[in-house]
């Protein structure tokens, strides 16, 4: 007796796992797209969550809006084949804030510290376009304005905040070469200190000069 075989491959789905963002109360703020590779069209989809079947989840890409294993059974309609991939969703939750607390007014060695508050981490810092370093002290900056970003290694947290190092040049030398010519306090900008001016005294006591710290300066 001859007898003959049909042997259909079965579907090859894949998922890959991921990381979904929260706000401080615990909200969604990006979901994780679970993909399987495959086709809608000729293939049957049921989704679980950790082994529990979801309901209404019949489309070859879901959206995971909470932590956990998920896996999904994929049937092939013509061949009734079918083959199941899983993955694992975690969740990580966004920080309310980013507080700087850094060095008095000109002071000798200015330096910054960066505390975040609430978030999930672990976060990375980065003082103006310099690398995000692991460490959230910078020291001997310069006097002016900087930014410092707070990022987490999932790519949830992205905060940026602008700083001020209030500082002065030691010297100036005003002989119209371009350099040094105007002497002013660094740092101070509208949005810091809005109606901000400087009063230029001699040892006496005598007003020299009153001078806007947004201006170009004393020559």
């Amino acid at each position: 007796m001859t007898q003959t075989i049909k042997i259909n491959t079965a579907p090859e789905p894949n998922l890959d796992g991921g990381i979904i963002c929260l706000d401080s109360s615990g909200n969604v703020v990006n979901g994780l797209v679970l993909d399987t590779g495959l086709p809608k069209d000729g293939y049957s989809f049921q989704w679980f969550l950790n082994g529990k079947l979801i309901a209404g989840a019949s489309e070859n890409l879901y959206s995971a809006t909470q932590k956990g294993n998920y896996s999904v059974t994929v049937t092939d309609n013509q061949t009734s084949c079918s083959n199941q991939a899983s993955a694992k969703v975690e969740d990580v939750q966004i920080p309310t804030d980013v507080v700087t607390k850094h060095s008095d007014a000109f002071a000798e060695n200015s330096f910054i510290n960066i505390e975040v508050i609430g978030g999930t981490g672990p976060f990375q810092f980065r003082l103006d376009d310099n690398q995000f370093q692991e460490s959230n002290f910078f020291s001997n900056l310069s006097f002016g304005e900087h930014n410092i970003t707070v990022k987490d290694k999932s790519n949830c947290t992205f905060i940026t905040k602008p700083i001020s190092i209030l500082g002065y040049s030691k010297f100036f030398t005003p002989n119209n070469d371009g350099y040094n010519d105007y002497w002013n306090i660094k740092g101070v900008n509208s949005n810091f200190y809005q109606n901000a001016s400087i009063h230029i005294f001699d040892r006496f006591g005598k007003l020299l000069k009153q001078i806007s710290p947004l201006s170009q300066g004393w020559d």
